[in-house]
């Protein structure tokens, strides 16, 4: 049920955020994308993590590991994010000069 209402209350504030003409105007908008993958994972790779540790004999280690098995796409998905909105800005400024 809690993993619904963030995801609402995640989704609504990225659609607010996307509508902002600055975030579209400066190029932020693929970071931001980037940045809405990854919260709505986030809760998912969270669960997998704890079912990871259900065991006993299971540790941080074993958390980690379930957490990070989950989220390592959409961490990729987002540093790929970033460097093209570094790209984009680049670009920009090249241009308009």
């Amino acid at each position: 049920m809690i993993i619904f209402i963030l995801s609402g209350v995640l989704a609504s504030f990225f659609i607010v955020l996307g509508c902002i003409k600055p975030v579209r105007k400066k190029g932020y908008l693929v970071l931001f994308i980037g940045l809405a993958i990854n919260a709505f994972i986030a809760p998912i790779s969270l669960v997998f993590g704890i079912m990871a540790t259900d065991n006993p004999s299971s540790g941080l280690l074993d958390f980690i590991l379930g957490f990070l098995f989950i989220q390592s796409i959409p961490l990729l998905i987002l540093f790929i994010c970033i460097v093209v909105t570094f790209i984009m800005k680049g670009v920009n400024q090249t241009i308009y000069k």
